[in-house]
């Protein structure tokens, strides 16, 4: 084993190609701390909450299932406009190929996957408040 694939086994943000191989390394691997790492930080903030919301226990995650793991990836071009990036990739799990374009954005200085629509997250921010909105009434607190 060459030096230089141990030293590019690890975690590198330092562009959107970079970031993606990572990530899906990570899936590959069912890495999941690694999976997440690569996420923009709304995103990790939204899987966390949701994880919460489920009840389950870390244990009994099943957030990198073989069927979500690919078992090949090709990555290919790669488009830069300012802050934000996409990546095209082929992914491969149990003989089926499926394209898909990842979109990143720049955080920290570093590039990170925008996975999650901001639609859903927008949405789920919104549910949020109305519950809050209504919890407060529920109370005598709304107006």
């Amino acid at each position: 084993m060459s030096l230089f694939f141990l030293l590019s086994c690890g975690s590198d943000f330092s562009s959107p190609t970079n970031t993606v191989e990572t990530f899906l390394n990570a899936a590959k691997d069912k890495d999941e701390e690694t999976y997440l790492s690569c996420l923009e930080k709304r995103d990790r903030e939204w899987i966390d909450e949701m994880s919460k919301k489920s009840g389950k226990k870390d244990e009994e995650s099943d957030f990198l299932t073989d069927e979500d793991s690919p078992t090949d990836y090709e990555i290919g071009e790669e488009k830069i406009d300012g802050d934000k990036a996409t990546v095209e990739v082929t992914t491969e799990s149990k003989g089926k190929k499926e394209k898909a374009t990842i979109s990143l954005v720049k955080e920290d200085g570093d590039w990170k996957i925008d996975m999650i629509p901001e639609e859903l997250k927008s949405f789920g921010d919104m549910m949020e408040g109305m519950g809050k909105e209504l919890e407060g009434m529920m109370k005598g607190d709304g107006k």
